[in-house]
């Protein structure tokens, strides 16, 4: 069995590289891990940018399992959950097109947009117009990339891990945070600039830091609480959740 791990950003892969021994392949552009033979990861991009290094990956390792990991955005303010939390899913939306994926299971409804989405209006637009619990920019674009790759189309199953990363009520603060995506490349006179060029200053710019690391230790506990059982053949059946076909 082989399993494929596909993050957006590459600061969602960076945050697992740690707890899955992941080590880089520069010949093959992506990551193997010590840890297991079968597993393989690598960074798509955020909406999927990064196809073509994907499609090659998937026609090479012709994968048995993907497993999508990445952090979301809640959309309605009256959802309690926090940052950090994983989603259970049972369909995953496209924006524009409105097609349906169905999974599960779970009660959550993932919506696929094409840009990033921030100000609570626009959440409540998407949360109202398509009963939907959070949105992010890969969960859809990956179904249907792998509904056409030849060589997984019938065989791949799909499990996303997708972690609360955002709140309604921070639209203020991750409306900027591309800012700061590169962060943990920086030097600390670049991180000293940002700090005071941040909207806000360097307050709020904590703030946001400490909201995104939130997000990533969410997304490594649900990880690393996941891909073990799977790898090892002891998850037990009807155990995982967010679980999709695309064929």
């Amino acid at each position: 069995m082989r399993l494929l791990l596909v993050t957006g950003t590459g600061e969602e892969l960076r945050a697992l590289r740690g707890l899955l021994s992941l080590q880089f392949d520069r010949s093959r552009g992506l990551y193997l891990s010590l840890k297991s033979a079968s597993l393989f990861a690598l960074s798509a991009g955020a909406g999927l940018s990064r196809r073509r290094l994907l499609r090659r990956a998937l026609r090479e390792l012709k994968p048995d399992i993907v497993v999508n990991a990445g952090l979301v955005g809640l959309l309605r303010l009256d959802d309690p959950r926090p940052v950090g939390e994983r989603l259970a899913l049972r369909s995953v939306l496209e924006s524009e097109s409105g097609l349906v994926y169905p999974g599960g299971p779970g009660r959550d409804t993932l919506v696929s947009v094409g840009s990033p989405v921030f100000e609570p209006w626009e959440k409540d637009e998407l949360a109202l117009r398509f009963k939907a619990t959070a949105c992010e920019m890969e969960a859809a674009p990956l179904l249907a990339l792998l509904g056409r790759t030849e060589e997984v189309a019938e065989s791949v199953t799909v499990i996303f891990v997708k972690v609360i990363g955002d709140r309604p009520e921070s639209y203020d603060l991750f409306r900027y945070e591309h800012l700061v995506r590169g962060w943990y490349r920086d030097s600390l006179w670049e991180r000293i600039r940002t700090g005071f060029l941040f909207p806000g200053g360097p307050l709020r710019l904590r703030r946001l830091l400490g909201q995104k690391a939130e997000g990533l230790d969410g997304l490594r506990r649900a990880v690393g609480g996941l891909l073990p059982g799977i790898l090892s053949g002891r998850a037990k059946t009807g155990s995982i959740d967010s679980v999709f076909i695309p064929h």
